[in-house]
């Protein structure tokens, strides 16, 4: 069983509690090595995607029975390290697990068959211009009906209503805050600026040349929607969406609840940690940086009196069980809305008795309006779109782009115009061949 290194003892933990009776071997760290001449005897090998990539030589001449992925989105780039490493990996059975297979582009779902079913697909040149190209570009429904025939053998799906009959609702509210009068000065300062040289970059140079200013702009908008202490230290004054946050928290907590905020910036986070503290609520705090997950996450599920739990997205947005929390709050908005359920999923899953509230806040007048209008254009076609900055940029015309840095009060000529569809080609079949 290969995993992220964050659920490594998630998964040590489970599997001591549902197979006691099997003989588990966990390959990882420092040591591991010394279990090299062993590895055959287990019943289970609990493994990293980093120690399977370090160490692919030795284990690709160790003939498993089943090989499963955790998490299998952690080989979405078929051409990266990781995904060659566990297609060289010499199993009977290939089992990928995830909540979210396509996160960006259906090339992502290729590279998952290339693991489970190499060929099925064909080669990923032809994938691509048989299947990704004409479904997401030109939104054709007959190539996307072909490939849902062609995978659906292969694929389990299972919604939380059809195995967790037991699970309470889930209520979704997106709250808005208003900017504060110096932070409404910072960020209208700072708009028009990227606003004037983006556009000249556009004009001059074209919008390659301009993506580095346009992702710079874009993120410190998001960063002083979210505090103005991000973007700039020396800054004097309050956050609109922190002090919402305080009035949230302040009735979650004495409502007797429990919550889990995300955030993508670990600053907010460490910003917000310092904020309760002085206000003498307790709270735990897990980022990339935080040396004992464990520890932490046991800390927070089994102590009551800790009601607050701020959490990196990207640390902590996959695999914890968090139920004893029924509020999340998502301080900011992510590129792609995918992230942003699983994050949520960690206190709505099995486990779970309690009726969860999932708060989206967004700061009224910003680019997080913005993006979120333009997610939901763009994930019309997978139902999922973007996983970074620089993907999200390339979805876009030049025309959206400076959309994202218009005058809030301009709602016209904003570039988030309808888009037309294009006419998709006749179908065919696509030819069997190896990878990228």
């Amino acid at each position: 069983v290969v995993v992220p290194t964050s659920l490594l003892f998630n998964w040590e933990r489970e599997a001591g509690k549902f197979v006691p009776d099997l003989s588990i071997l966990t390959y990882h760290g420092p040591g591991r090595h010394r279990y090299n001449t062993v590895l055959h005897m287990a019943d289970l090998v609990l493994t990293t995607y980093g120690s399977l990539l370090r160490d692919r030589e030795h284990l690709k001449n160790v003939r498993f029975h089943v090989m499963m992925l955790d998490e299998a989105q952690a080989i979405k780039n078929p051409s990266s390290g990781v995904a060659r490493a566990v297609r060289s990996i010499n199993a009977r059975q290939r089992i990928a697990l995830s909540g979210t297979p396509v996160e960006n582009n259906l090339t992502e779902l290729w590279s998952a068959f290339a693991f489970v079913s190499p060929g099925l697909l064909g080669s990923y040149s032809t994938f691509s211009s048989f299947y990704a190209r004409p479904i997401e570009r030109e939104n054709c429904e007959e190539r996307a009906e072909i490939l849902r025939r062609l995978t659906y053998p292969f694929i389990l799906r299972r919604t939380k209503e059809q195995v967790a009959t037991e699970l309470p609702p889930k209520t979704e509210t997106v709250l808005y805050a208003d900017m504060l009068p110096r932070q409404r000065t910072l960020y209208e300062v700072t708009r028009e600026l990227y606003h004037g040289q983006i556009a000249g970059m556009i004009d001059k140079e074209g919008m390659e040349k301009a993506s580095m200013q346009v992702l710079a702009g874009l993120l410190r908008l998001r960063q002083i929607s979210c505090h103005p202490l991000l973007a700039d230290e020396n800054f004097e004054g309050d956050s609109g969406k922190f002090r919402l946050l305080d009035e949230s928290l302040e009735e979650i907590i004495g409502g007797g609840h429990r919550v889990l905020v995300f955030s993508q910036f670990v600053r907010a986070l460490e910003l917000l940690s310092d904020r309760l503290r002085r206000r003498g609520i307790a709270s735990e705090l897990l980022t990339g940086k935080t040396r004992n997950r464990a520890r932490v996450v046991d800390t927070f599920q089994n102590n009551p009196s800790i009601p607050v739990f701020l959490i990196s997205l990207k640390a902590g947005g996959v695999g914890l069980n968090l139920t004893s929390a029924d509020y999340v709050i998502h301080l900011d908005p992510w590129w792609n809305p995918a992230a942003e359920k699983q994050a949520s999923d960690r206190a709505y899953r099995i486990g779970q008795k309690r009726r969860v509230f999932v708060y989206k806040m967004i700061t009224k007048g910003s680019v997080e309006e913005r993006v979120l209008a333009l997610q939901e254009r763009k994930q019309a076609l997978i139902r999922s779109v973007i996983t970074t900055e620089s993907g999200f940029f390339k979805k876009l015309s030049p025309e959206e782009v400076l959309g994202l840095f218009a005058d809030p009060s301009d709602n016209g000529g904003d570039g988030m115009e309808e888009e037309c569809v294009g006419v998709c080609s006749a179908p065919g079949r696509p030819r069997s061949g190896g990878g990228p």
